[in-house]
């Protein structure tokens, strides 16, 4: 008898699988090594070229050490071209020219570039176009979103570091950058390479990598180097103003803030960059209020001057994102905290700054919110009405910080106010004083009959 075959068995587990009905990933290539041939960015031959590509480089290296997100995979996305040819196809030839021309240099950021697209595309729905299709403008923009994902993937921002590094390399050869700080730069700009070709040969050989580390170490590394450059090239301003105005001296701490908002970061940001201007605060208080850090300084009393309070105002400008200076105030060494709360700020009188406003001098007496006093201490010879002046209540041994436009002068307020004035008795305290009178009447004329 003929021998049968067995039917094949399914296999009962096949239908507990997950079927990947999406599109097959492939790997994309590799990343290019930093030498690949192309000519290299121009090296900044002056001081404001130098400036132009720290500053540059700077905000590239922020914005990779501010980078987020779970999900690096290096494959394969929607290839640009792709794009390209969608918009090319459906009328949108200017929008082509320029997703097919854009290169991705550190000096036209991503966000820039999505952003000229995006208003682009609005553009010619609402003014060129008679007939707007939406089913149209509606994957137009979904192609923009493609075109973001496939620019922001793993592989573009590898593609992105490189271009950084290359560009900060150059950057650091200037003749401008010269001395310690250009030693420095250097070392940074080392280091970033050394980062990415650590990570290139990773992929290469197939290891296990961490991309959102590396791509956020090369960018704090080129951040670090283009604010060296910046240093070295502003090198020779000694005055307390213009070296409140440079770049951080330790952008390190810039980095670190930026890596890890905190009170401790902020903290050691600001002690950096008083330290630069020759300022070492009392104490140094911060906390985190509305999502930013808010520090507030105190200073030596010796230490108050115009000068100082306007290095303090280019701190205030040059602060780090996420941080806010709060203020600065001046006391003795050694002198006590009051423990009182803080009272609520009494809004000024509408008269006490008008326009014809004179500074006061030291002595002057003053009153404030009805209390008179004097001004013992003023920031300089030459201020403004919001500018602060000691004011010392009498009686108060201790001043009290407060803007000159809330004071005003003892002679302008007049001495017609009740402040000081006896109010009549009342009806009550007349009746009173007759009955006393009555009893201590009472009292001699018995003791006049006892002595008798």
């Amino acid at each position: 008898h003929p021998i049968k075959t067995p039917k094949p068995m399914k296999n009962p587990t096949e239908r507990l699988r997950v079927r990947d009905r999406g599109r097959k990933r492939r790997a994309a290539p590799p990343p290019k090594p930093l030498d690949d041939g192309t000519p290299k960015p121009q090296v900044p031959a002056d001081a404001a070229a130098l400036d132009r590509m720290a500053e540059v480089a700077s905000r590239e290296g922020d914005a990779l050490a501010r980078l987020k997100g779970t999900r690096w995979i290096w494959e394969e996305t929607t290839p640009v071209r792709d794009v390209a040819d969608w918009f090319d196809d459906n009328g949108f030839e200017a929008i082509a020219e320029r997703v097919r021309g854009y290169a991705g240099h550190p000096d036209h950021p991503l966000d820039d570039f999505m952003a000229e697209l995006d208003g682009e595309l609005k553009a010619a729905e609402r003014l060129h176009d008679p007939d707007p299709d939406a089913a149209v403008y509606k994957e137009a923009r979904r192609q923009l979103g493609l075109l973001r994902e496939t620019l922001t993937s793993t592989p573009a921002m590898m593609e992105r570091a490189r271009r950084l590094v290359r560009y900060a390399a150059s950057m650091v050869e200037s003749p401008m950058c010269k001395g310690p700080e250009r030693r420095e730069a250097l070392d940074a700009v080392g280091r970033a390479t050394q980062a990415y070709e650590t990570a290139r040969e990773a992929i290469l050989e197939g290891r296990p990598w961490d991309a959102l580390s590396t791509l956020r170490r090369i960018g704090e590394r080129v951040a670090l180097s283009a604010a060296k450059a910046a240093r070295s090239c502003a090198a020779g301003q000694t005055s307390l103003t213009a070296r409140a105005r440079e770049a951080d001296p330790l952008a390190e701490r810039a980095a670190a803030f930026a890596a890890k908002p905190s009170a401790a970061t902020a903290k050691r940001w600001m002690k950096a960059a008083l330290a630069a201007v020759g300022l070492a605060p009392l104490s140094l208080s911060a906390r985190t209020r509305g999502g930013a850090v808010h520090v507030k300084v105190v200073l030596p009393e010796d230490a108050e001057s115009g000068e100082t309070n306007e290095a303090m105002r280019g701190i205030a400008d040059a602060v780090p994102r996420g941080l806010v200076l709060d203020g600065w105030d001046y006391r003795a060494p050694g002198a006590k905290r009051s423990r009182k709360a803080p009272a609520a700020p009494v809004p000024a009188p509408p008269s006490a700054a008008p326009e014809s406003w004179v500074p006061f001098d030291e002595g002057d007496r003053v009153v404030l919110d009805g209390v008179h006093g004097m001004v013992s201490r003023i920031p300089a010879r030459v201020y403004g009405p919001d500018d602060k002046v000691t004011f010392l209540a009498d009686g108060n041994p201790t001043g009290r910080r407060i803007a000159a436009k809330r004071l005003q002068r003892e002679h302008e307020v007049g001495t017609d106010a009740p402040a000081e004035t006896e109010a009549a008795p009342p009806a009550d305290a007349e009746k009173d004083k007759a009955l006393i009178d009555a009893f201590s009447a009472a009292i001699a004329a018995a003791m006049g009959q006892e002595a008798a």
